[in-house]
């Protein structure tokens, strides 16, 4: 049974472009519409609470601030590690899976190499932005008891795909 307004534990189909400040394409749905269960922080808080209480055919120019989106910068994430530390080439751009200072596993981007340091960034590659999106509700409906117990929605064959 469809639902008419976006609440928690409903599975929301959203058309979007989302831009930069600066008018740059980021991401947009252009290879199917995004599907996500509502209220599992599948999308970022901002646009999540926006969408909150909508209905199919909402449409909505929203302008999300850092942080509401991917957080701010944070100075602490870049770090240095000792060359010698890595068993292979590393190249700046390439985004690795690290041990944080806290000891937490998380992607780093690799922002400089140099001849006896290696500096990583843990920071989201969109923190600190703000973020613009466009984007137009085209489906919402009740999430399945399998959907809710594997917290992604699903589509024809079985799981979502993005």
């Amino acid at each position: 049974m469809a639902a008419s307004k976006i609440a928690r534990d409903q599975v929301v189909s959203i058309e979007f472009e989302l831009h930069d400040r600066e008018g740059s394409l980021i991401d947009s749905s252009e290879n199917g519409p995004l599907s996500y269960v509502h209220g599992e922080e599948q999308i970022l808080p901002g646009l999540e609470r926006a969408l909150d209480g909508q209905e199919v055919g909402y449409e909505v120019h929203l302008e999300v601030p850092p942080e509401d989106g991917f957080g701010q910068r944070d100075d602490r994430l870049v770090f240095q590690v000792p060359r010698d530390r890595f068993e292979f080439e590393p190249t700046a751009g390439q985004v690795l899976q690290a041990e944080s200072p806290d000891g937490m596993s998380a992607p780093f981007q690799v922002v400089k190499v140099a001849e006896d340091a290696v500096t990583l960034d843990g920071n989201h590659p969109m923190a600190g932005k703000h973020l613009v999106f466009d984007v137009k509700v085209i489906g919402v409906r009740d999430a399945t008891a399998e959907e809710l117990a594997h917290g992604h929605a699903h589509d024809g064959d079985g799981h979502h795909h993005n």
